[in-house]
Protein backbone atom coordinates (compact mmCIF):
# COMPACT_ATOMS: atom_id res chain seq x y z
CA UNK A 1 0.00 0.00 0.00
CA UNK A 2 1.61 3.81 -1.11
CA UNK A 3 1.13 6.68 0.92
CA UNK A 4 -1.44 8.00 -0.86
CA UNK A 5 -3.39 4.80 -0.65
CA UNK A 6 -3.18 4.71 3.00
CA UNK A 7 -4.24 8.22 3.68
CA UNK A 8 -7.36 8.07 1.08
CA UNK A 9 -8.15 4.47 2.99
CA UNK A 10 -7.57 6.92 6.52
CA UNK A 11 -9.63 9.81 5.14
CA UNK A 12 -12.63 6.98 4.29
CA UNK A 13 -12.33 4.93 7.87
CA UNK A 14 -12.63 8.70 9.57
CA UNK A 15 -15.37 10.14 7.50
CA UNK A 16 -17.49 6.60 7.80
CA UNK A 17 -17.19 6.84 12.14
CA UNK A 18 -17.74 10.24 11.96
CA UNK A 19 -20.99 9.60 10.22
CA UNK A 20 -22.24 7.19 13.01
CA UNK A 21 -21.60 9.54 15.91
CA UNK A 22 -23.45 12.17 13.79
CA UNK A 23 -26.36 9.73 13.19
CA UNK A 24 -26.15 8.36 16.98
CA UNK A 25 -26.07 12.39 18.01
CA UNK A 26 -28.95 13.01 15.72
CA UNK A 27 -31.09 10.47 17.45
CA UNK A 28 -30.18 11.70 20.93
CA UNK A 29 -28.26 8.79 22.04
CA UNK A 30 -25.06 9.89 23.74
CA UNK A 31 -21.60 9.13 22.12
CA UNK A 32 -18.68 8.22 24.69
CA UNK A 33 -15.89 8.17 21.73
CA UNK A 34 -14.75 7.57 18.42
CA UNK A 35 -11.78 6.08 17.67
CA UNK A 36 -9.34 5.49 14.77
CA UNK A 37 -6.59 2.88 15.18
CA UNK A 38 -3.78 1.59 12.68
CA UNK A 39 -2.21 -1.74 13.38
CA UNK A 40 -0.41 -4.19 10.95
CA UNK A 41 3.08 -4.41 8.94
CA UNK A 42 4.21 -0.78 9.32
CA UNK A 43 0.38 0.88 10.54
CA UNK A 44 -0.84 0.60 7.38
CA UNK A 45 -4.28 -1.10 8.33
CA UNK A 46 -7.07 0.91 9.52
CA UNK A 47 -10.46 0.82 11.29
CA UNK A 48 -12.62 2.79 13.60
CA UNK A 49 -14.99 2.77 16.48
CA UNK A 50 -18.04 4.42 17.58
CA UNK A 51 -19.22 3.87 21.27
CA UNK A 52 -22.18 4.71 22.84
CA UNK A 53 -21.93 6.35 26.18
CA UNK A 54 -24.04 3.57 28.23
CA UNK A 55 -24.28 5.91 31.31
CA UNK A 56 -26.01 8.75 29.69
CA UNK A 57 -30.09 9.21 29.26
CA UNK A 58 -31.70 7.21 26.29
CA UNK A 59 -34.33 8.07 24.45
CA UNK A 60 -36.91 5.04 24.23
CA UNK A 61 -35.76 2.32 21.67
CA UNK A 62 -36.32 2.67 18.02
CA UNK A 63 -35.36 -0.30 15.61
CA UNK A 64 -35.48 2.26 12.72
CA UNK A 65 -33.11 4.42 13.78
CA UNK A 66 -30.57 1.85 15.13
CA UNK A 67 -30.87 0.26 11.40
CA UNK A 68 -30.32 3.91 10.06
CA UNK A 69 -26.96 4.56 12.76
CA UNK A 70 -25.57 1.37 10.78
CA UNK A 71 -26.23 2.92 7.44
CA UNK A 72 -24.77 6.28 8.45
CA UNK A 73 -21.26 5.46 7.41
CA UNK A 74 -22.12 4.70 4.19
CA UNK A 75 -23.74 7.61 4.25
CA UNK A 76 -20.80 9.45 5.13
CA UNK A 77 -18.79 8.14 2.82
CA UNK A 78 -20.92 8.48 -0.06
CA UNK A 79 -21.37 12.29 0.94
CA UNK A 80 -18.29 13.17 0.97
CA UNK A 81 -16.47 10.90 -1.55
CA UNK A 82 -19.47 10.02 -3.97
CA UNK A 83 -18.33 6.35 -3.69
CA UNK A 84 -18.25 3.62 -0.88
CA UNK A 85 -15.57 1.04 0.10
CA UNK A 86 -18.32 -1.94 0.16
CA UNK A 87 -16.00 -4.06 2.08
CA UNK A 88 -15.61 -1.74 5.13
CA UNK A 89 -19.50 -1.54 4.77
CA UNK A 90 -20.36 -5.02 5.33
CA UNK A 91 -21.01 -5.63 8.67
CA UNK A 92 -22.74 -2.34 8.91
CA UNK A 93 -24.63 -3.57 6.40
CA UNK A 94 -25.16 -7.35 7.48
CA UNK A 95 -27.01 -5.83 11.28
CA UNK A 96 -29.01 -3.43 9.24
CA UNK A 97 -30.94 -5.87 7.27
CA UNK A 98 -30.66 -8.20 10.06
CA UNK A 99 -32.39 -5.52 12.86
CA UNK A 100 -35.02 -4.74 9.26
CA UNK A 101 -35.56 -8.65 9.60
CA UNK A 102 -36.18 -9.14 13.05
CA UNK A 103 -38.66 -6.39 13.08
CA UNK A 104 -40.51 -7.33 9.83
CA UNK A 105 -39.86 -4.69 7.86
CA UNK A 106 -41.06 -4.23 4.23
CA UNK A 107 -37.83 -1.46 3.77
CA UNK A 108 -34.95 -2.34 2.04
CA UNK A 109 -31.60 -1.61 2.61
CA UNK A 110 -30.98 0.69 -0.52
CA UNK A 111 -34.06 2.91 0.58
CA UNK A 112 -32.52 2.99 4.21
CA UNK A 113 -28.91 4.43 2.57
CA UNK A 114 -31.02 6.50 0.62
CA UNK A 115 -33.04 7.78 3.81
CA UNK A 116 -29.84 8.16 5.49
CA UNK A 117 -28.19 10.21 2.95
CA UNK A 118 -30.94 12.55 2.76
CA UNK A 119 -30.90 12.97 6.73
CA UNK A 120 -27.26 13.25 6.78
CA UNK A 121 -26.41 15.67 4.43
CA UNK A 122 -27.79 18.86 6.06
CA UNK A 123 -25.17 17.67 8.68
CA UNK A 124 -22.66 17.40 6.43
CA UNK A 125 -20.49 20.66 8.44
CA UNK A 126 -20.50 18.93 11.65
CA UNK A 127 -19.17 15.31 9.87
CA UNK A 128 -16.34 17.05 8.02
CA UNK A 129 -15.21 18.89 11.37
CA UNK A 130 -15.32 15.32 13.30
CA UNK A 131 -13.42 13.58 10.99
CA UNK A 132 -10.76 16.83 10.56
CA UNK A 133 -10.37 16.43 14.89
CA UNK A 134 -10.21 12.61 13.96
CA UNK A 135 -7.39 12.78 11.44
CA UNK A 136 -5.63 15.03 13.85
CA UNK A 137 -6.53 13.28 17.24
CA UNK A 138 -7.75 9.78 15.85
CA UNK A 139 -9.35 10.29 19.20
CA UNK A 140 -12.26 11.93 20.33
Amino acid sequence: MTDEEFEEELKRVVAHEAGHAACYAFHGLPVRKVEIRTWGFFRRSVAGRCWIDATGSWPPYNWRAEAQICCAGYAAETLIFGTVDKFCCQADFKRANRILADNGSAISLEFLCDETIRLLRPHMRVIMDVADALLVHRRL
